[in-house]
């Protein structure tokens, strides 16, 4: 076995220095990161008590002797690592499209077994039943489960980043003519009148119609602030 740094150069250009350890077993050739920056107090530390360690469970035996969970039984602990910081319905969604769109597919497949064919395949099945859209927002879903895995250092890599999105479809929009909003306003009451008309000769969305307030409303300048 054998200590070296490996350097990892960001975006930025900036240089990350992090021990890993080196080692062949069976004729097969490993690379493991130990998770530490190089310093010298962890040099000190992988030097001294971890590649000992790491010596004695080889020569056991133990040293490859892991319980990677599957998708499914991860993801329990992953969406209750996320309860505290996520709103109730997010999670609530996440929940659907990991049990309708996920687990069907990969729930029994082992974290560590998972390949970029395996992720290639199950999103070509569910862009049967959803848009590219959609598929984006399942596919955070699982991102998040494989990314706290990496971080439990359960497996090396994450799979669902070397496949790529679909590209959306564009959607071909058909405004109404004048003489359909007219008509719309003509037929429609109440407030929906008022709403609808505030809609369409502003062009503000519903979200920022629902959420606009007096003070918003500039009457001399005719305008409004939109926040």
């Amino acid at each position: 076995m054998k200590i070296y740094v490996k350097k990892v150069t960001n975006a930025k250009g900036k240089v990350k220095e992090s021990i890993w350890i080196r080692f062949t077993h069976q004729g097969k050739l490993y690379r493991k990161p130990l998770g530490l920056d190089n310093t010298k107090a962890n040099m000190r530390l992988a030097t001294k008590e971890i590649l000992p360690t790491m010596q004695l469970k080889l020569l056991n035996g133990v040293l490859f002797e892991k319980q990677v969970p599957t998708v499914d039984e991860y993801s329990k602990k992953s969406f209750e690592m996320h309860s505290a910081t996520r709103k109730q319905s997010t999670q609530t969604d996440y929940r659907i499209s990991y049990d309708k769109h996920i687990k069907p597919t990969l729930g029994s497949k082992k974290l560590d077994t998972l390949k970029v064919s395996d992720i290639a395949l199950w999103q070509n099945k569910v862009l049967e039943s959803v848009s590219p859209r959609r598929l984006r927002n399942i596919r955070a879903v699982l991102s998040t489960i494989i990314q706290d895995a990496l971080r439990d250092e359960l497996i090396t890599r994450n799979p669902l980043s070397l496949v790529k999105l679909p590209r959306a479809q564009k959607v071909e929009i058909n405004p109404f003519s004048i003489s359909d909003i007219f008509t719309i306003l003509d037929k429609a009451t109440d407030q929906y009148k008022n709403f609808f008309a505030l809609g369409f000769f502003t062009g503000m969305r519903s979200g920022e119609m629902i959420g606009l307030r007096w003070e918003d409303v500039d009457f001399f300048k005719r305008c409004q602030r939109r926040s």
